[in-house]
């Protein structure tokens, strides 16, 4: 290509020199002093033109050697410190780090890991857990090529992260590890998982789940316990087998007492295992009394009353007062929900009441109700009155979202009977059922929670509830549990404490050492708005009464405050 444009450049020159002869041959030829100078000016000017219209482009090419990188991370956990002899370790770390042959060949970059992954400083060997899946999640991150060798020194026993396979394969490093320790695989059984609700009711039973399984060839036969406190209160049998090396285990355990409750779950070790710390694992739930008095007011009797009393104190936690209206003496301390069954314009006195103590509460309607009253007294829905009665059959709201409930067979239920008449809410209601006539759909309410200025309240537009507990009693083969639960789900909505607290913490009753423990707490302003202005401490009493004080950082929506700071003990925030 340049000696074309050589070429090119030539013609340039000659064909500038044949025009601008042509113009001055008659200077030249009459020989004229200055007939040689334009001719030589005019030829370059043309050249110069011509050269420029060609467009010429000029390459340069430079050549520069850089090295590729090459990643060298290093296991930098305790673990090491316990299967490998560390001073080995750090000796082969300098020989990659100083090996002439491969620093001429590659760009050395090292890392270290265990809790977090940072730049190779000093390997101490005291991490107290070690996110395997970091090597290569953060690897990707810092370096400028995925498709590099990484030299990845570890023995391989990840405590905490995402999934090492998966992370792997999601990168294009090639890999070289070297295994650290001993590479013998020894026979072990080990508790892989807990699972336990963080609270529990008083007096109810909680269940434990915990998952165990065990690496080896022959059949093990163990136990596993259940103590509390260093007390056992229950063990079961565990058979491993070659074909079913994973189990599947679970304690019912009674909470008593209200407070901290502190377990030990201990899968008994056979005598050959090198680990057995992974066959012990502590947990802590909190009891809590749920304990809730519900007052029924009645204008007379019905037999929902007794059914209303049996669901509600199925659960051992409630109690219900069934009183007639004539008895009450406007006494409502303690009361944690109230339940008015067909009032009427006696009622009107506790009503009064019950608006200015904000008690939640739960009206059921009938052919007995006074509905002139109840139109007056509450303004969440008129019904049209009228002196005839129907049959209401219930129509599940699948779109209902207030809380959790499944359908109880309400196809199956029979009718209640109210007044006749079309009802019209006036405030913004959540329906779990409607009324349907017949096999016609009214999308009217029959079952409805209404919730202003944080109090509960539900209606429930029918009598004959006690048909409903009969014929869930024989859908479920003689037992009255899942209507009992209905029940108990409804009541349990409304008699929550309803007060908003600007400040929600989310900790939990136990941590252990070795893990990433945080604290975290979220805030809101008087208008329960996100509070990121503001500043927020955390307190901590030891065992011995001692106070620390710390400050909380804002991170993510979020005020956080890592519990490493802390050395292990109990103590309250």
């Amino acid at each position: 290509m340049a000696n074309q444009n050589l070429l090119f450049i030539a013609f340039i020159i000659i064909a500038s020199f044949g025009l601008s002869f042509f113009q001055y041959y008659k200077a030249v030829f009459n020989k004229e002093k200055t007939a040689y100078l334009f001719l030589f000016l005019r030829t370059i000017t043309y050249s110069i033109l011509g050269i420029l219209l060609l467009n010429l482009s000029i390459e340069q090419k430079n050549t520069e050697i850089t090295n590729k990188e090459l990643v060298l991370a290093v296991d930098n956990s305790n673990s090491i410190s316990a299967l490998a002899d560390t001073t080995k370790v750090k000796k082969w770390v300098d020989l990659f780090l100083k090996d002439k042959e491969l620093n001429e060949k590659f760009k050395i970059i090292p890392f270290q890991f265990g809790k977090h992954f940072t730049t190779l400083k000093e390997l101490d060997f005291q991490d107290q857990e070690t996110n395997l899946a970091s090597v290569f999640t953060e690897s990707k991150e810092l370096v400028s090529d995925e498709e590099i060798p990484l030299i990845l020194l570890s023995d391989g026993n990840p405590t905490f992260g995402s999934d090492v396979a998966f992370e792997r394969n999601s990168t294009k490093f090639d890999v070289y590890p070297v295994v650290l320790g001993d590479t013998i695989q020894y026979f072990d059984s080990k508790i892989d998982q807990v699972n336990v609700n963080s609270y529990a009711f008083l007096n109810n039973k909680f269940p434990i789940e915990t998952f165990v399984s065990y690496k080896g060839k022959q059949d093990f036969k163990t136990r596993i316990e259940l103590k509390e406190n260093g007390r056992l209160i229950d063990q079961k049998e565990v058979n491993f087998t070659s074909n079913q090396p994973t189990k599947r285990i679970q304690f019912e355990v009674l909470a008593d007492e209200v407070g901290v409750k502190t377990f030990q779950i201990e899968l008994l070790p056979n005598t050959d295992e090198k680990q057995t710390e992974n066959n012990l694992q502590e947990l802590a739930i909190e009891v809590v009394d749920e304990s809730t008095k519900i007052l029924i007011l009645t204008s007379f009797l019905h037999p929902d009353l007794a059914v209303l009393k049996k669901s509600i104190e199925s659960n051992q936690q409630r109690e219900v007062e069934i009183l007639p209206i004539q008895n009450y003496a406007g006494n409502l301390e303690g009361v944690n929900l109230l339940i008015f069954y067909q009032p009427t314009s006696s009622f009107s006195s506790v009503f009064n009441q019950m608006n200015q103590s904000e008690i939640p509460h739960i009206v059921i309607t009938g052919k007995q109700t006074d509905y002139s009253f109840l139109n007056r007294i509450q303004n969440d829905f008129i019904k049209q009155i009228s002196s005839s009665t129907e049959e209401y059959y219930p129509s599940f709201n699948e779109d209902f979202s207030t809380y959790q409930q499944e359908d109880i067979y309400s196809d199956a239920f029979p009718p209640l009977e109210d007044v006749f008449g079309s009802v019209e809410l006036l405030n913004p209601a959540s329906v779990l059922f409607y009324q349907k006539i017949q096999s016609i759909e009214t999308k009217e309410p029959m079952l409805f929670f209404v919730t202003q200025d944080g109090v509960r309240r539900s209606y429930l537009l029918g009598e004959q509830l006690w048909r409903w507990r009969a014929t869930s009693y024989l859908q479920e083969n003689n037992s009255f549990e899942t209507f009992d639960s209905f029940i108990n789900n409804w009541i349990g909505y409304l008699s929550l404490n309803q007060k908003k607290s600007r400040l929600i913490v989310d900790a939990k009753s136990f941590y252990k050492t070795q893990q990433s423990a945080k604290i975290k707490a979220t805030l809101f302003d008087q208008n329960y708005q996100l509070d990121k202005n503001s500043s927020l401490f955390i307190k901590f009493i030891d065992e011995e009464n001692s106070t620390r004080e710390f400050p909380m950082l804002f991170t993510n929506q979020n005020f956080e405050f890592n519990l490493d700071a802390l050395d292990a003990g109990d103590y309250t925030y």
